[in-house]
């Protein structure tokens, strides 16, 4: 179960961290042409996309699980979240469960030591294999 929350984590923070990680690379190889180069409105154009890529980064993890009630990273690894008691989560836990997302290096170390993450004690979720219905 550890290599697969590990797996589900890495995929899950590759996706969230992409899009501003590409984003700022174009942003930077370009920023002569953008800067010197384009019009007033381009500019803006480059600004309010760097902005939304900056606000998915910053918002997108906490809604990482809502959508499908778990993760592509949990999906991949056939893992999914469930209420302590075994019920299916509500979105408010959902997005409670992430907002730990954010301290990721305790997070880390609490999933590499096979330890319950914090998020999942203050929305009293869980990881569990997937069942096959």
């Amino acid at each position: 179960m550890l290599q697969k929350r590990i797996a589900a984590y890495i995929i899950d923070s590759v996706i969230i961290v992409a899009p501003i990680f590409v984003f700022s690379l174009l942003y930077s190889i370009f920023y002569e042409q953008i800067f010197y180069s384009f019009a007033e409105s381009k500019k803006q154009f480059f600004y309010i996309l760097y902005l939304i890529s900056l606000i998915f980064c910053l918002v997108g993890p906490l809604f990482k699980d809502v959508f499908g009630k778990r993760s592509v990273g949990k999906k991949v690894a056939k893992l999914k979240i469930v209420s302590e008691n075994d019920s299916t989560p509500g979105i408010i836990q959902l997005i409670a469960r992430n907002i730990t997302f954010y301290i990721w290096p305790i997070e880390a170390l609490l999933l590499l030591l096979d330890k319950k993450r914090l998020g999942d004690v203050i929305a009293k979720t869980k990881v569990v294999f997937e069942d096959k219905d």
